[in-house]
């Protein structure tokens, strides 16, 4: 009886050391990973500078004019930017966009921009403080056409027009294809 109490108590030492070793790795494992330079420190600085990126591009976000994808968000703010009172234009006449891929995984929405009247005409002030504003505020959008003409008519080669002018414009806003 005695060598079997014997035996079985070596073996149930035996296995608690085993798990005495285990233990120990364990805790090894645990203090090299909080160790100053050890695999916890490289997290929390991953999460800083993922933290840091985040900020970055929530603040640009919040910058940008266009917020969002579709034609909803452009013609809106289109409208509001011929709004403001240095531009005047009223309720331009924005077309359907014409999509087209010129660079591999994006896509181009370009919207061609009229004066909601065909014979409104515009002083350079406020065609110049338009393009500025739509640029401006937006990263997304871009001028890429502008037809300027005179609005006075019958002019000589000799004469300076009055500062009256017929503005038809296209704007191109660049996106990840989908």
């Amino acid at each position: 009886m005695i060598r079997i109490m014997i035996g079985l108590l070596l073996a149930g030492s035996a296995f608690l050391g085993w798990q005495a070793m285990q233990q120990r790795e364990t805790i090894a494992r645990y203090e090299a990973a909080v160790s100053e330079g050890g695999e916890a420190e490289q997290i929390a600085q991953r999460i800083l500078r993922n933290a840091y990126s985040y900020t970055q591009y929530k603040e640009r976000s919040e910058k940008e004019g266009v917020k969002g994808d579709g034609a909803d968000q452009v013609n809106s703010y289109i409208f509001a930017i011929a709004a403001d009172p240095d531009v005047l234009w009223g309720n331009p006449k924005i077309e359907k966009p014409r999509e087209q891929e010129r660079l591999n995984g994006y896509t181009d929405h370009i919207y061609s921009i009229k004066p909601a009247e065909s014979n409104a005409w515009f002083d350079r002030a406020r065609i110049a403080n338009f393009f500025f504003l739509l640029e401006k505020n937006s990263r997304k959008l871009r001028i890429t056409s502008i037809l300027l003409r005179a609005a006075q008519k019958n002019l000589d080669a000799h004469e300076i027009p009055e500062d009256r002018w017929y503005v038809d414009l296209k704007v191109t806003m660049r996106e990840r294809a989908k």
